[in-house]
């Protein structure tokens, strides 16, 4: 876990439970220490509504570059398209 990672309680049974499924998807709280780590819901409907709505962005800034084609489009729509596989590989593990 990262630097700003702050452990719940030993008894917290139900905080560890949601870090370990925080942590199944890639969540573990790095980051340069500065503003910390962005938004992580605290369920798991949370998590899925959060990866979801990444998606949709995801998928518009997608739209906007299948409107145009050069070469530097093509690499940013690969860019796109992998962090949207990614996104549906983690809703996956939920």
């Amino acid at each position: 876990m990262g630097m700003d990672f702050e452990a719940p309680g030993k008894g917290k049974i139900k905080a560890w439970e949601h870090l370990r499924v925080l942590y199944s998807v890639g969540i573990a709280f790095h980051s340069c220490g500065c503003s910390g780590p962005g938004y992580i819901p605290n369920t798991t409907e949370g998590l899925k509504t959060h990866l979801n709505g990444l998606i949709t962005i995801y998928n518009g800034e997608l739209q906007q570059l299948r409107q145009e084609t050069n070469k530097e489009k093509e690499e940013a729509k690969g860019y796109w398209t992998g962090k949207i596989k990614l996104l549906e590989q983690r809703l996956s593990l939920l």
